[in-house]
């Protein structure tokens, strides 16, 4: 089958220079009936069944890729620009035309929650502004597990301007060493292991709570 041999080559590109064993599995994927998690062995199984979803999805949706002014196919469409003053880089994974014309910011996720938060996409529209001038109107997240897109956001919504201030005051709270905890989404934080506020199983680092005894 062709997606065995597509999939096949990928994998070797990228585990030639990385033992796959050695990859880290996370707590979350290990159960009952998958006691070893999401290890290199269920990747290697399940990469091709998302890789034939994309493939039957991009058939049946109709879509097709956009091709941006300067001539780029928009398929990991990469910027390094100014935004307010900030130094931006950003990697688009894809952008759409869809048959009314209209372009659709798309970002694949092989993760199980689709995110909660537009903001992502919402940058990505400010960047291809930025650079082209031109705005896409929607933005969506493509599910691998679900095989298929939950929801599409009208960017219009975030318009470039305000998406600018966010930039630079995200930018300012970095550079004074702000950095406040978003509660309840440490489990799609990437540090959350060297955060203090992250509950361990070490009780040194649990944060007490107190009660007042009444007099």
């Amino acid at each position: 089958m062709v997606v065995d041999e597509l999939w096949a080559k990928a994998w070797a590109d990228e585990t030639k220079d990385a033992d796959p064993s050695q990859w880290r599995v996370t707590k979350s994927s290990q159960t009952k009936g998958n006691p070893d998690g999401e290890d290199y062995k269920w990747w290697n199984e399940q990469g091709k069944v998302m890789l034939q979803s994309w493939i039957d999805w991009r058939k049946a949706v109709g879509w097709q890729i956009w091709r941006a002014p300067d001539n780029r196919l928009a398929i990991e469409l990469d910027f390094n620009i100014l935004i307010g003053d900030v130094q931006v880089k950003m990697s688009i994974d894809r952008v759409f035309v869809r048959p009314d014309g209209d372009l659709v910011i798309l970002d694949l996720k092989t993760g199980k929650r689709t995110p909660q938060s537009d903001l992502q996409l919402a940058v990505y529209a400010a960047g291809i502004d930025k650079v082209y001038g031109i705005r896409p109107k929607w933005g969506t997240y493509w599910m691998a597990r679900k095989a298929g897109t939950e929801n599409i956001t009208d960017l219009d919504n975030y318009p470039t301007h305000q998406i600018e201030k966010l930039i630079v005051g995200f930018d300012k709270a970095r550079k004074s060493g702000v950095f406040l905890p978003n509660h309840g989404h440490c489990h799609m934080c990437s540090v959350r292991e060297f955060c203090e506020w992250y509950p361990s199983a070490d009780a040194t680092k649990k944060i007490p709570i107190y009660i007042e005894e009444k007099k």
